[in-house]
């Protein structure tokens, strides 16, 4: 901000404008503006939303779910959790007896030719596997030189109340590292939880086994029958309570019940 515009916000403020409350209106709006703008929703599975084959259904075939204003500090939170990953991937390219690997080069070394890296910043790579439709961002792979184990690394932030009763994976981001396995073939996850509160983290790690790979494969040859018959999929009993409770489709989905 440049004196000239200082000079005119203090006279404004002397005249009895209300400067705070324009200030945080004005910064909501360049929230929104830098971080609300909605993306048009591709034809493509997504591990973070897989948990639902009825979800998925609708996502695919672009049903019509609930479209809430988007909130400022909302957009925020989300922006907050980016940053902590660059800051988890950041700090794991300096762990001593740990290498942080290049997933677009792994997937080259390892000749895993139905992945195709389609984006790519300094710490995150977006993938795609054409077997079977699914888009990703990798949060990345990392090599415990000791043993010369590789793991796919997940970063999940989460509000203080969550994270002092976490005991492991959350149920909710199972069927996401499930995805993961698939297209790598990587047996091995290594999840780490952060509070949002003070940074303080957990760390668990998950093995996947060839059963829970079927499972996803099962999901979206099952889903991609039901779209081309256009018939909406059997409403699954056991999805996680609170994807149900925040999904973009709760409505739609108690007018087909079950």
């Amino acid at each position: 901000m440049g004196l000239k515009e200082l000079g005119k916000l203090i006279r404004e403020n002397k005249e009895g404008i209300d400067v705070a409350r324009i200030f945080s209106r004005d910064y909501d709006e360049a929230v929104l503006s830098l971080y609300g703008v909605s993306r048009p929703s591709s034809k493509k599975y997504k591990p973070s939303s897989i948990n639902c084959i009825r979800a998925c259904y609708y996502k695919l075939t672009d049903a019509e779910g609930k479209n809430n204003p988007k909130q400022p500090y909302v957009c925020e939170i989300c922006e907050a959790g980016s940053d902590a990953h660059i800051r988890m991937q950041t700090v794991i390219q300096h762990m001593k007896g740990w290498e942080f690997i290049d997933v677009a080069q792994y997937i080259k070394d390892n000749n895993l030719d139905y992945l195709k890296v389609t984006g790519k910043t300094d710490t995150e790579t977006k993938v795609l596997d054409t077997r079977y439709n699914i888009s990703f961002f990798s949060d990345g792979i990392v090599r415990h030189i000791k043993s010369n184990r590789y793991f796919i690394f997940e970063g999940k932030t989460e509000k203080q109340e969550y994270w002092i009763k976490r005991k492991g994976v959350d149920e909710a981001h199972v069927a996401q590292s499930y995805c993961y396995s698939l297209s790598t073939k990587i047996e091995d996850v290594i999840f780490m939880y952060e509070n949002r509160n003070d940074c303080k983290k957990k760390v668990f790690e998950l093995n996947i086994t060839p059963e829970n790979r079927s499972s996803i494969i099962t999901l979206i040859t099952t889903c991609d029958s039901c779209i081309n018959d256009s018939v909406v999929p059997v409403k699954p009993n056991n999805v996680p309570y609170k994807i149900c409770l925040f999904c973009d489709y709760k409505e739609l989905c108690e007018k087909h019940g079950k």
